[in-house]
């Protein structure tokens, strides 16, 4: 696979606009405005409680994980693709789909994965809408990232956003480790 794929899958169809649809590796989507993201969690803080919003939103991640890897098995032959590849694979999905640059480090050796972007979307909107955060706020990337972990690893996974740009941090970083374990949030 060349170093950027969104060219590639472009060339091969894989990526295309058809009558209004955006397809996108055999998938509908549309382009939903950060802010409605926002919305949302802030709606569903307010309907149902904050500890409840956040196990929404996280679900709602890995959901969307599930459903991906499906499809890249399928397409992308992934369960057979080399991990550094794989990992590389997912650094260009997240730009593709408008996630933010990341540094990805796999360490195999402990079922460990930390993640790292200065450009996180949501955190950045979050800052234009609300002003700063007390505490970290991209629910719906950890649900994504610890259900990546999951599938990497062969094992529950749990993700926790130590450091947010919405909380005036350079950047954010998500740790993936065992379920087992139990880490907090920065407060």
């Amino acid at each position: 696979m060349s170093e950027e794929p969104f060219l590639e899958w472009l060339k091969l169809g894989k990526i295309r606009i058809e009558k209004g649809l955006i397809i996108f590796l055999d998938a509908h989507n549309i382009l939903l405005p950060v802010r409605t993201l926002l919305k949302l969690q802030q709606l569903l803080k307010e309907k149902i409680g904050e500890e409840k919003a956040v196990e929404f939103l996280k679900e709602l991640g890995s959901f969307q994980i599930k459903q991906a890897l499906i499809r890249y098995a399928k397409l992308l032959g992934i369960r057979t693709i080399e991990k550094y590849k794989f990992e590389q694979l997912g650094k260009h999905i997240l730009m593709i789909l408008g996630y933010g640059n990341y540094e990805i480090k796999v360490r195999y050796e402990d079922k460990r994965m930390i993640l790292q972007s200065n450009n996180a979307p949501i955190a950045h909107e979050f800052n234009l809408m609300f002003g700063k955060s007390e505490k970290p706020i991209d629910f719906y990337l950890c649900g994504m990232f610890q259900e990546v972990g999951s599938c990497i690893f062969g094992a529950p996974m749990e993700c926790v956003e130590t450091k947010c740009i919405a909380c005036g941090d350079p950047y954010c970083q998500f740790e993936v480790f065992p379920a087992e374990e139990k880490k907090e949030t920065k407060t």
